[in-house]
């Protein structure tokens, strides 16, 4: 017997909700890099580049499992 997973009635407004986080999460992850850059840069003048440092590593962590999820959810749908 192999059963068939069906969608309930109502999912398509579930995925579109989950696409549009996602769509925001990932615009986000892209300002937080160009944010972490510039903490970067200005670290380097004043002398504290490890917040910047930080603060992309952080991002991209962050990226990084927002992928992982993004991939578990592709693969469950």
């Amino acid at each position: 017997m192999n059963p068939t997973p069906v969608a309930p009635p109502g999912a398509d407004t579930l995925m579109t909700v989950l696409n549009w986080v996602m769509w925001a999460a990932i615009a986000m992850g892209g300002f937080g890099l160009i944010v972490a850059v510039i903490l970067i840069f200005l670290g380097v003048i004043d002398g504290r580049s490890s917040q910047g440092i930080r603060a992309f590593l952080v991002v991209c962590a962050g990226l990084v499992l927002l992928g992982v999820v993004g991939q578990i959810l592709s693969a469950l749908t």
